[in-house]
């Protein structure tokens, strides 16, 4: 398997989360491309409850899969009982739980919860990825093949491509937290209220909300670092705002396509950098369990 393919499409399906944008249909068609996906990719949710009992679950169907509503409520029902439920909820967002490393699979496909769960589409060979788990919610992509199992090198590509995921989830829900606190400040207060930024100012903030420093948005942008740093002090003035993280959730909290303000200059997804290695949160793994280093990576660029 090629790493190549791997990252770009880690990379391109966190950009689009970053920005809050859909980034489903994408994942799900480079997933099929990658690792030959044929039997379905879903994304589940799943909610503890404080009575006794399963808890409530929620699924959306990626591409053209789907159940009927009651096959849903099947699927609900039988959740906790799958073999990979208790794993997800112990690993979390740390690395991919694949079904057979938690049974048997010939003694799975008999069972109801595979009938229920699996069988609609065939999905012999079940894998899936947390992007998001607290103690009382888990989201996770739910994925299986037909004909063969994931292999320990495809195992560590999805872990490759949930390490850039789940960070650029986890960006947007504290970016979109702060704006919407944010904008409530502002409408009590009406501070900024009249305040359109000029173009460059709007370019300037686009970019930060991206993460850019003033050093590469002035070398983007053709202007120097002090310009874009004196460009930032006028729009705290102007905004009634202070810091580059208030003023990344001002720029969103502006509905930035609605106002018409520009977007990103058009080749800044090109020039994101290129993520190296794994996060060092994935090695807190037990070694048993983690999955190995995708191609390319090593211990010393772990870190």
């Amino acid at each position: 398997m090629r790493e190549g393919p791997v990252l770009r499409l880690g990379i391109e399906v966190a950009l689009q989360a970053s920005r809050g944008q859909p980034y489903l249909t994408t994942l799900e068609q480079g997933m099929s491309s990658i690792f030959g996906i044929d039997a379905g990719i879903t994304l589940i949710t799943w909610e503890r409850l404080d009575r006794p009992g399963p808890g409530r679950g929620d699924l959306s169907f990626i591409g053209g899969w789907g159940l009927t509503r009651q096959q849903i409520a099947d699927a609900t029902a039988t959740g906790p009982r799958h073999p990979s439920y208790q794993a997800l909820w112990q690993t979390g967002t740390a690395y991919p739980v694949r079904t057979s490393d938690h049974v048997v699979l010939r003694e799975f496909w008999p069972t109801d919860v595979w009938r229920v769960q699996h069988s609609p589409s065939n999905g012999r060979y079940p894998i899936g990825f947390a992007v998001s788990s607290s103690p009382t919610e888990l989201k996770f992509i739910g994925m299986h093949r037909s004909d063969h199992d994931f292999s320990d090198e495809e195992l560590s590509a999805l872990a490759a491509i949930q390490t850039l995921l789940v960070p650029a989830l986890q960006f947007r829900s504290g970016l979109d937290l702060a704006a919407s606190r944010l904008l409530s400040s502002a409408e009590l207060d009406g501070v900024g209220e009249d305040y359109r930024p000029s173009q460059r100012e709007a370019e300037v903030l686009a970019l930060v909300t991206l993460g850019w420093t003033n050093d590469r948005i002035g070398r983007r942008l053709g202007i120097t670092e002090r310009t874009v740093r004196k460009h930032l002090e006028a729009v705290y003035v102007k905004a009634g705002i202070s810091g580059r993280a208030a003023a990344a959730a001002w720029w969103q909290a502006s509905h930035v396509q609605a106002r018409g303000f520009p977007e990103p200059p058009d080749d800044a997804v090109a020039r994101q950098p290129k993520p190296r290695g794994i996060p060092r949160r994935l090695r807190s793994a037990p070694a048993d369990a983690r999955p190995p280093p995708y191609p390319g990576t090593s211990e010393s660029n772990l870190h």
